[in-house]
């Protein structure tokens, strides 16, 4: 069974807070993680489908929302590859999807929002907020520094890709030496 759904618009932090999550749970729960690694998280489909089939199931839902004012620049920006196409389009076809995607999140019983500013200034809180609602407790020597600098070297080494258990738990350790 997947452990919990965390889902957001495109841009807003996705690969960041998963890393985050990660990091915590390789550093202070390496046993929950080599048991849930596989099944840690629905994430990065950017879609309702996913947020309604964890809601249907009774997972922890978390989504991430950004400012549309961010999010959608930033996204158009990073995906558009064909500057012959017409800008108010892309920005249209952006907009819209933001918009339904957050219409149909907004009106959800039981899911919980996550502000971007929380996750990239508040990192702690964000962490410690996401294990709770995975039946976990913050440990007395829990320290958020290694954890981020983790999240943050994981995007920059495996970029967008996803990370296995052993790779995951290798770069950590690494890191740390």
């Amino acid at each position: 069974r997947t452990v919990m759904c965390l889902e957001g618009y495109p841009r807003s932090a996705n690969t960041f807070s998963l890393n985050l999550v990660r990091g915590a749970l390789v550093k202070h729960f390496p046993v929950f993680f080599a048991t849930h690694a596989e099944r840690l998280a629905a994430h990065h489909s950017h879609r309702i489908a996913t947020v309604k089939a964890a809601q249907h199931h009774g997972i922890p839902t978390l989504v991430l929302l950004r400012s549309p004012n961010d999010a959608i620049p930033s996204r158009v920006v990073r995906e558009s590859t064909d500057i012959n196409q017409e800008k108010e389009r892309v920005i249209g076809r952006a907009l819209k999807e933001y918009l339904d995607f957050y219409s149909y999140v907004m009106s959800c019983d039981g899911t919980n929002i996550i502000r971007f500013e929380t996750v990239v200034e508040e990192p702690r809180t964000f962490v410690e907020f996401v294990l709770s609602k995975i039946g976990l407790e913050v440990p007395e020597e829990f320290e958020i520094k290694p954890i981020c600098e983790f999240a943050k070297d994981s995007i920059e080494y495996w970029g967008e890709k996803q990370m296995d258990h052993d790779s995951l738990t290798e770069n950590f350790s690494n890191e740390k030496k």
